[in-house]
């Protein structure tokens, strides 16, 4: 699978937010498969993909 490129709008919004947006502790990110695998996060609050976004390993998409 080709890499995705980002673009420069979103690589400057992630870093404000990663900057205005409380540290979140990922737990057990070690036991993230490495081949493809879908990830249901808690969505009760706003707070689950938006840690997802910032807090997951970088080859990780939301």
């Amino acid at each position: 699978m080709t890499e995705k490129k980002k673009s420069v709008v979103f690589v400057v919004i992630r870093a404000a937010v990663k900057l205005l947006y409380p540290v979140i502790k990922v737990e057990n990110a070690e036991k993230i498969p490495e081949c493809n695998a879908v990830l249901v996060g808690n969505h009760c609050l706003m707070n689950g993909p938006i840690s997802a976004e910032l807090y997951l390993p970088e080859n990780c998409y939301t």
